[in-house]
């Protein structure tokens, strides 16, 4: 999603409440995530890993993940506040 430079996925044409992205961070599986409000899933999901995003790596960043690390050793380790709790919810 953060390739989309589709006009209903930028951030700035995203209105979503806190809740609407929480929801997202909490879904268990792909068939949850295309089921029902799929597009307000994409842009929740744009929303979610926008604080994530280091645009001047990001690119080396997936590459990371190519190379087999995982998302959560590649986004999550530089803000420790992002890291999911045991409710799923960042600190």
């Amino acid at each position: 999603m953060t390739l989309d430079y589709r006009a209903p996925f930028l951030p700035e044409n995203i209105e979503l409440s806190e809740a609407d992205i929480a929801a997202v961070k909490n879904r268990k599986s792909g068939r949850h995530f295309f089921s029902g409000t799929v597009r307000q899933n994409y842009q929740a999901a744009r929303l979610a890993v926008q604080p994530l995003i280091r645009p001047e790596q990001f690119f080396d960043d997936l590459e990371r993940i190519a190379a087999g690390q995982s998302f959560e050793a590649v986004f999550l380790q530089m803000d420790k506040s992002m890291q999911p709790t045991a409710s799923g919810l960042a600190n």
